[in-house]
């Protein structure tokens, strides 16, 4: 779904963002959301989105830690 179609949501997520095709259309859409993105890794992350999120790491899960 695009933004433009329902510019009413409050918040995106949006899984795997490292994977996505990039995409140069784009629109002026005046929302009032909330963004949030999951990535495995931010190295094929350019700067100028990475700079537009606030990034946590979270370590990576343990079946040892009981």
């Amino acid at each position: 779904m695009c933004i433009a179609e329902n510019q009413h949501k409050e918040i995106i997520i949006i899984d795997e963002i490292d994977k996505m095709p990039k995409v140069r259309n784009t629109q002026t859409v005046k929302a009032n959301i909330v963004i949030f993105a999951i990535s495995d890794r931010t190295e094929r992350l350019s700067k100028p989105l990475l700079s537009r999120f606030t990034v946590f790491e979270i370590p990576p899960y343990s079946y040892d830690k009981r």
